[in-house]
């Protein structure tokens, strides 16, 4: 396709602009060349068909970033986004010796990955997983309220893993939870989310009791966050880790559970009542 545009380019350049066209063409292709792009087929005044595009578009991104490695480590940024919007921080500097520029710095800030690269094989583990499930979901022309309730989650949850603050992306996940995880606005929100999470991934006793806490203390740390400004600091970071990948797992659950057109959020929460009582 890049080819096919080169030459149309070329085809209608004169001479002396042939030079400037390559240029042009071969910089846009090292740009280009290589990423996953994100289509749609639509008829519309091209100004609102590229507003639909990037609204498309942004939420399928957002949904497969779901699948991103950064969701299980907090020190870990996803620069899964379309391109452009990336938001990679980066320095620039000048030491100056004796009045004079001495030496120029520049780099990015973060030392997490730039590009998710995405192979067959990774590609197929990822479609296995829930991407399948969720690109369905996506194509739908009528979906359930329990799946629009989920996909809304999603695409709130993907946020966290696009923070450069850790309290940032512990909010994130924790609101999206709680869409999800909570009959009511009226529900004890924490104990209800921690033992509904530890009903949903845990088997044993001692695992639901360690998710119990976990979450609780997840919750903690939110709460000396939001309410008192305190920073998250390094010794909580295994208690963090633990806690994304134990939420990872509950909504990776619950898309499978959503793929069932039938399925209910009433449904979800007595099932896990009934593994409560079981």
């Amino acid at each position: 396709m890049i080819d096919e545009w080169r030459a149309g380019y070329l085809a209608q350049a004169t001479e002396d602009a042939v030079p400037a066209v390559e240029e042009f063409i071969l910089k846009q292709q090292g740009r280009l060349q290589g990423f996953a792009a994100a289509t749609i087929k639509l008829s519309a005044e091209p100004t609102r068909a590229s507003e639909i595009a990037f609204e498309e578009a942004e939420q399928a991104v957002s949904l497969l970033r779901f699948f991103s490695p950064a969701n299980f480590h907090p020190q870990i940024v996803s620069y899964c986004a379309l391109l452009g919007r990336q938001h990679i921080d980066s320095y620039k500097y000048l030491t100056v010796k004796d009045g004079k520029i001495d030496t120029y710095m520049s780099g990015t800030l973060d030392g997490s990955e730039p590009a998710w690269p995405l192979s067959t094989n990774k590609l197929a583990e990822i479609r296995a997983k829930g991407l399948d499930t969720l690109s369905d979901l996506l194509n739908k022309d009528k979906r359930s309220e329990f799946q629009e309730e989920l996909l809304a989650a999603l695409q709130l949850y993907s946020r966290s893993s696009l923070a450069k603050d850790i309290a940032d992306r512990l909010v994130y996940t924790l609101v999206a939870l709680e869409s999800l995880f909570l009959k009511n606005s009226s529900e004890p929100i924490m104990d209800n989310i921690s033992e509904r999470m530890a009903f949903l991934a845990g088997s044993t006793v001692d695992e639901r009791r360690a998710i119990i806490s976990n979450v609780k203390k997840a919750y903690a740390l939110r709460s000396s966050f939001v309410h008192h400004g305190q920073r998250i600091g390094v010794d909580d970071l295994a208690t963090l880790q633990e806690f994304m990948l134990m939420a990872w797992r509950c909504l990776q659950a619950l898309i499978q559970f959503a793929g069932d057109d039938n399925a209910t959020k009433a449904q979800f929460l007595n099932l896990l009542e009934d593994r409560k009582l079981s």
